[in-house]
């Protein structure tokens, strides 16, 4: 597995992710909250997209899709299984 910091400080990781996953990771009294609901990008994982909504410690980050409703995240995955980061907050903003 490849932990998100490693991903995050490679050359090669993409803009869209390393701007959302770096304030994710940023100490709890430093989180900007608004602004990670208000950014928060979808992924493709599997052949289906997520909104990814954070990553943790441990190196995983998270993805909302097809989960109970009222669940942070319903999966917890390799960041080197995701691609086509994009931006956008919820389902609505799609295009």
């Amino acid at each position: 597995m490849l932990h998100v910091d490693d991903y995050l400080d490679s050359p090669g990781a993409d803009p869209i992710a390393k701007e959302f996953l770096e304030h994710a990771r940023r100490p709890a009294i430093e989180k900007d909250h608004v602004w990670l609901t208000r950014n928060r990008p979808f992924v493709t994982w599997r052949g289906r997209v997520y909104l990814c909504v954070g990553a943790s410690r441990l190196g995983d980050v998270w993805l909302k899709g097809d989960g109970p409703p009222n669940a942070f995240y319903d999966h917890r995955v390799d960041i080197a299984e995701l691609s086509n980061w994009e931006r956008g907050s919820s389902e609505s903003e799609r295009g």
